[in-house]
């Protein structure tokens, strides 16, 4: 991936088609020289609603809490003397 960035990112999903996402970052993400507090950061960009599924009144998954659906694996893995970070 060249550049990160929500919009580079949704360029190279595989699903084409979609209605929003969900951007999270945990790590050690100061950026002083001590690695001392473990930081979780996310964004969402567009709509999280899975439509096909409430306009057939089927069972969808939500994304709250501790769920991770469809962001299991790690874009970005970076080791600093500082820290480590991860983007999903």
């Amino acid at each position: 991936i060249e550049s990160i960035n929500k919009n580079n990112i949704v360029k190279v999903i595989k699903q084409q088609v979609v209605s929003g996402v969900r951007f999270e970052a945990s790590g050690r993400l100061t950026r002083r020289l001590t690695a001392m507090r473990s930081i979780f950061k996310y964004r969402y960009l567009g709509s999280l609603k899975n439509l096909r599924s409430s306009l057939n009144y089927e069972a969808s998954t939500i994304v709250r809490g501790h769920v991770k659906s469809n962001s299991q694996y790690s874009i970005v893995n970076s080791k600093t003397r500082n820290g480590t970070f991860g983007l999903k």
